[in-house]
């Protein structure tokens, strides 16, 4: 189970690591404009800037804070209820 949430997290990392880059993006002080146009344009300048690997750019504590989170809700999930 935690090996399928490490998976996951690693398949949609690239898209969470554009949405945050888009969210968190400002204007640039000398011409007043966004530095990423849109989704495409972000994703085109991390690997233009950083490479392919820059998409994965903080993984690894995603993949460790992902692994608890399933275990814990498996071990909960098979107790029984008793409420």
């Amino acid at each position: 189970m935690c090996c399928n949430a490490a998976i996951g997290a690693t398949a949609v990392y690239p898209i969470d690591l554009v949405k945050t880059r888009m969210q968190n993006q400002r204007l640039t002080p000398s011409v007043y404009e966004v530095m990423y146009r849109n989704s495409f344009d972000c994703f085109r300048k991390v690997i233009k800037h950083e490479g392919f690997f820059g998409l994965y750019r903080g993984l690894i504590p995603q993949v460790v804070g992902v692994a608890p989170e399933k275990a814990i809700k498996l071990t909960a999930s098979d107790e029984p209820f008793l409420g």
